[in-house]
């Protein structure tokens, strides 16, 4: 059985009510690229979202509606998410 790969990649670095993460998104943006030229996943295959593009309700439809329908079980997934390692006392 053939199985197809699959990447989801999402660099955030702009908050409204957090720090600036410095490199999140360049560090996005070399993670794709891993993903597409060493470890073989089509970049049609690939879904990037970064800072004001990777809200809730985008990743909602990207995980929901894009990836649940073209998934099937034994395809690899790769899933990547750079961002704030702990930013807990600036929302309180």
């Amino acid at each position: 059985m053939l199985w197809i790969k699959w990447a989801v990649v999402i660099g955030v670095e702009n908050y409204k009510k957090a720090p600036y993460v410095e490199f999140a998104e360049r560090d996005a943006l070399v993670t794709k690229e891993y993903f597409n030229k060493l470890l073989g996943v089509p970049t049609e295959n690939t879904f990037y979202l970064s800072n004001s593009d990777a809200t809730y309700g985008e990743l909602k439809v990207l995980l929901k509606d894009k990836l649940k329908n073209r998934v099937a079980k034994d395809d690899e997934v790769y899933f990547y998410f750079k961002t704030a390692g702990d930013f807990k006392d600036t929302l309180s």
